[in-house]
């Protein structure tokens, strides 16, 4: 099977299972920062801002969202009961995509990127 070249061919290519979860993580991303861009990077989907922000992808029994190490260790206290590891967070296909910490998790990391740029100027 051909590599995705853009994040509906990926979510279309993943499992059954994976399929609604990734589109609803997808649109709370979108919805979070607008401005981003939609791309496929390393296979995976991505949004981008000038650089990479966060990407997700689908596994066995989970949807892996990776926004980065500084934002999931923000929002550590607020993950109870969602595993996650040091750069990714893992929803699982059986239970409810938490949407306001999915967003939360995306604007932190586009005010990390944005002050970050500040700090350069």
């Amino acid at each position: 099977m051909p590599k995705p070249t853009t994040i509906d061919e990926y979510i279309d290519a993943a499992a059954p299972d994976a399929q609604p979860l990734l589109r609803q993580l997808r649109q709370t991303l979108k919805e979070a920062v607008p401005d981003a861009k939609e791309c496929i990077k390393w296979s995976e989907p991505a949004f981008t801002l000038d650089r990479i922000l966060y990407m997700f992808t689908a596994r066995k029994n989970y949807v892996s969202f990776a926004p980065t190490l500084s934002v999931i260790s923000h929002f550590a206290d607020t993950l109870d009961g969602i595993e996650y590891t040091r750069c990714t967070v893992k929803f699982a296909y059986d239970r409810p995509l938490p949407e306001q910490l999915v967003n939360d998790m995306a604007v932190q990391r586009l005010c990390d990127v944005l002050e970050r740029d500040a700090q350069w100027m």
